[in-house]
C-alpha cells in the first residue's frame, strides 16, 4: 500500500467524523521511517508532525511507535514526557474503530481501518519497502460454505503493497 493510499483511508474513512481526533493526515516514508502530518481539531486545528516505525503485534494488528512529535515545527515529544501526556490522552480509547492508542503507540486494525471489501487474517509482518507499507498477512482456521458445512482452510499468504512482492523482497511465500 503506498503511503498516499493509507492517508486517503484514514481521512475518509477513519477520522471522517466531524469530532475525529486528527484531522488532515498526510503520511511518507523516509527511510525506515514513518512520517505523519495532520491537524489536532480539538486543539484550535494545531498541526503536527509524528515520527516513528511500523510492527507487527502478536495480535495481528500494525503498531506505529511514535518516537519524534513536533507541534509548530518544535519538538514536543521529550516536553509530552515530561508532563505526563501520551498519544492515549489525544486518542481517546473506542473513540475511532480500528485505532486504539497505548502510551505512545498506534494499534492499526486493518480489518477495521480500511474499506470494504474486508480484510480478515493476521497481520505477520510490516516493512517499508520501495517507498510501500508491504504487510504480511496470515489466513486459516475453519470456515463453513454457503451450505453450513465446516471445512479447514489451508493457510494462506497475502503481501499487501502495490503490486506483488519485488523478487529482492526478504519475503517469500511459505509452502
Amino acid at each position: 500500500m503506498t503511503p498516499q493510499a493509507l492517508a486517503n483511508a484514514l481521512n475518509s474513512y477513519v477520522f471522517a467524523a466531524k469530532d475525529a481526533p486528527l484531522k488532515d493526515i498526510s503520511i511518507q516514508i523516509d527511510k525506515d521511517r514513518l512520517k505523519i502530518k495532520g491537524k489536532l481539531p480539538s486543539k484550535a486545528d494545531l498541526g503536527f508532525e509524528a515520527e516513528g516505525h511500523l510492527r507487527a503485534t502478536d495480535q495481528g494488528k500494525i503498531r506505529l511507535h511514535v518516537e519524534k512529535i513536533h507541534a509548530l515545527h518544535l519538538p514536543v515529544k521529550g516536553l509530552m514526557d515530561l508532563i505526563g501526556v501520551d498519544l492515549a490522552d489525544l486518542i481517546k480509547k473506542g473513540k475511532v474503530a480500528g485505532v486504539q492508542a497505548e502510551k505512545d503507540d498506534l494499534i492499526l486494525d486493518p480489518s477495521q481501518i480500511l474499506p470494504p471489501p474486508r480484510i480478515e487474517g493476521r497481520v505477520t509482518s510490516v516493512q517499508l519497502e520501495s517507498g510501500n507499507i508491504a504487510t504480511l498477512f496470515r489466513f486459516s482456521g475453519i470456515r463453513r460454505d454457503t451450505r453450513g458445512h465446516a471445512y479447514q482452510r489451508k493457510t494462506t499468504w497475502l503481501i499487501a503493497e502495490t503490486g506483488c512482492a519485488s523478487a529482492n523482497s526478504p519475503w517469500t511465500t511459505p509452502t
